[in-house]
């Protein structure tokens, strides 16, 4: 069961979308808010799965919200809400964790389909007649998270994926780093987990992006 709470400051379209989650098979309405402060509090003491959160709340902006949450809670799914089409307030929300972004004027069936999509931990957002603009914000939100993530890495996994990305093999790396080739390995398994890449390849371009390969 997809347990949701909405939080939107206008009571009319909270109705709306509660009349048409609650109908969805395996969806259920936990519970609703209209502020900011209500969200933070809503999402501590019911931990929904979703939860539909609005951009633009009275007390604050319902992204600076969802960083609160997403501190405090982070397991909820958070799917912003908007009525304007905002570049900036996309970026914003996708970097501080939000998994979907729908605007106001989406149909129910799309906003249905977000919901599912966000609960099952993938990412929906809804940005009309617009697909190629769309995929560079995507692009330019991704890349504001990487430094975030590669920010968790050890020293000495960052110069083992330093290393993997100019091609030596871990014997090649043992013998620079001065460890065993099981050690390189075990870091290497680790910033591969922590970066959530699988392949090789997959960690040369993520340290081509990140200014890795300027020195050996």
């Amino acid at each position: 069961m997809i347990r949701i709470v909405l939080v939107d400051d206008q009571a009319l379209v909270r109705a709306g979308i509660r009349l048409i989650l609650d109908r969805q098979p395996g969806m259920v309405v936990i519970g609703e808010g209209q502020s900011g402060v209500e969200a933070m509090a809503l999402a501590v003491r019911l931990q929904p799965t979703v939860m539909i959160l609005d951009v633009g709340l009275p007390d604050m902006s319902g992204i600076d919200a969802l960083e609160h949450i997403k501190a405090h809670v982070p397991q909820i799914r958070i799917l912003m809400l908007s009525g304007t089409k905002n570049e900036q307030d996309l970026l914003r929300a996708l970097r501080a964790g939000a998994l979907g972004y729908v605007l106001k004027e989406a149909c129910s069936c799309d906003l249905i389909e977000a919901v599912r999509t966000v609960a099952h931990g993938d990412q929906a957002v809804w940005w009309p007649e617009d697909p190629e603009a769309l995929e560079l914000l995507l692009q330019a939100a991704r890349c504001r998270l990487e430094p975030a993530r590669h920010s968790t890495l050890t020293e000495r996994e960052r110069d083992v994926m330093r290393l993997v990305a100019h091609g030596y093999g871990n014997a090649e790396i043992a013998q620079q780093l001065g460890i065993s080739p099981k050690t390189v390995d075990t870091h290497r398994t680790h910033l591969m987990q922590k970066l959530n890449l699988h392949t090789r390849a997959a960690v040369t371009n993520y340290a081509l992006r990140q200014g890795y390969l300027v020195t050996a």
